[in-house]
């Protein structure tokens, strides 16, 4: 922690030499007061009693009826947003992790952005896409409140598609923050789920600097139509915000994607192929100063669709999920969006 002069300790973030973009193109808009609320409630999240209790102040403040399911390892999301649809839902309030968050999105998303929307409350290991809409600041019922009452922005859904190392086609899964192969999901995919609900966000950190030292792969990447790029690569992700995560004193995360915008249709690629321990530094400084300049060591690139190709199967990661242990190819594009809510959630 840093002292600054009269306004007591902050956080090592807000004193970075460098300026946030916002996650958004178009302003946010009112929402209006929901018939009935449905409240996803991951089965490992804390406080699970303050959640409920918290929303349910909320829909009985407006007269709206709440639906409570929890998750299991049996139907992690999927099946209950489709049941809070099917009773009439318009909004649904998941309290969990991003992997939860995805998986409520993608239905949204599927069933058509103007008939329900989405708040989150911020329980899970990660929280990725929470802290990029600056959700997981305040009470449990301040937050609850922003969950079924703020203002509504439009989020950008993406869609994954992965061929396995036999060239199957494997289930297109969603994504709201990133996706992509490489170390970094070799580091998720060592991170155990123990690990996880001890550490929190620390655990995936902890897994990543394991795999820092570790040669890239041999991949071949590109945006839409432009000439592939290839080489050995650490990591290649196309993500959805220009928040990528961080723990320790930079828990804010780092600004590698500055021109991602959460509501644009477009993805953005960040390809990290280092060299040596220079290059990490240069990649490190720029994320923390928001840099735009060329950097040794990071490719970045937009577009509305990207393709990744490694020369062996490697696994691929949404949201911090393994949606597939062996890949050969992965292609992922927007495939829809939902209205999240972000405002204060004040009643007019």
């Amino acid at each position: 922690m840093v002292d600054k002069q009269g306004d007591g300790p902050t956080r090592w973030s807000d004193v970075l030499p460098r300026a946030r973009p916002q996650p958004f193109d178009r302003p946010s808009r009112p929402s209006g007061r929901p018939r009935v609320v449905g409240l996803l409630v991951h089965s490992l999240a804390e406080r699970q009693g303050a959640i409920v209790d918290s929303v349910q102040a909320v829909c009985r403040e407006v007269g709206a009826r709440l639906l409570v399911r929890h998750t299991s390892r049996a139907e992690p999301g999927r099946a209950q947003v489709v049941q809070f649809l099917d009773a009439g839902a318009d909004t649904v309030v998941v309290a969990g992790g991003d992997g939860t968050v995805r998986l409520a999105a993608g239905v949204l998303a599927g069933a058509g952005a103007n008939q329900c929307t989405l708040g989150i409350l911020a329980a899970g290991s990660g929280n990725v896409l929470a802290s990029a809409l600056g959700l997981r600041r305040g009470s449990v019922s301040g937050r609850a409140r922003v969950a079924v009452l703020g203002d509504l922005a439009d989020l950008d859904v993406g869609l994954a598609s992965c061929w396995d190392e036999h060239g199957q086609p494997v289930a297109p899964q969603p994504f709201c923050t990133m996706v992509g192969m490489g170390r970094d999901a070799l580091s998720v995919q060592s991170t155990h789920r123990r690990t996880k609900r001890v550490l929190g966000p620390l655990a995936y950190g902890v897994a990543g600097l394991g795999q820092l030292p570790r040669r890239g792969f041999e991949m071949s990447w590109r945006t839409d139509d432009t000439p592939w790029r290839r080489g050995r690569y650490w990591s290649v992700l196309a993500t959805n915000t220009p928040l990528l995560p961080g723990v320790g004193p930079l828990r804010a995360g780092a600004v590698l994607a500055d021109r991602a915008r959460m509501d644009d249709g477009l993805l953005d690629v960040v390809a990290t192929r280092p060299e040596n321990p220079g290059h990490w530094m240069a990649i490190a400084a720029a994320g923390l100063l928001n840099t735009r300049t060329a950097t040794r060591g990071l490719q970045r690139a937009q577009g509305a669709r990207v393709t990744i190709e490694p020369d062996q199967p490697l696994p691929v990661q949404a949201d911090g999920d393994i949606i597939c242990a062996r890949a050969r190819q992965l292609s992922a594009e927007v495939g829809g969006h939902v209205a999240v809510h972000i405002g204060d959630g004040r009643l007019d």
